[in-house]
């Protein structure tokens, strides 16, 4: 219902400010402001176009390829590369979670290609991961 009285433009989606602010203001103010009668998709929104975009996973992968896929073993197959960065991002963390302090540690759920977390300055694999 939500979805259909914006995709329509009904209620306050139809009054003049918020036509005139589809234009002038951002995406996540706009929700903010005139998305009050789409109380769900306002707060789906503005989650969404609040988020910044960033390269940063992506340089971390091309990194790691770039560690694996060197000049001696540039005939490996996308397969292949692949899944080795997959299995060296999941050796990483089962390090990281290994040092860990025990009490700390307990059952952690991990996705197995986000080593965002990583990034600590005292964690010596920063370097090596980098």
């Amino acid at each position: 219902m939500q979805m259909k009285s914006f995709r329509e433009a009904i209620g306050t989606f139809a009054e003049p400010s918020s036509i005139a602010g589809r234009e002038r203001v951002e995406g996540a103010d706009w929700w903010f402001n005139f998305g009050h009668t789409a109380p769900t998709l306002r707060k789906i929104a503005v989650k969404i176009l609040s988020q910044t975009s960033s390269s940063s996973g992506c340089e971390r992968n091309w990194s790691t390829f770039a560690l694996i896929h060197t000049k001696v073993r540039n005939r490996l197959s996308y397969r292949c590369l692949d899944q080795l960065v997959y299995v060296l991002y999941n050796m990483r963390l089962r390090v990281k979670h290994l040092i860990q302090d025990p009490k700390q540690r307990g059952e952690v759920e991990y996705d197995p290609v986000d080593i965002g977390f990583l990034r600590d300055e005292e964690d010596p694999m920063v370097s090596w991961v980098a």
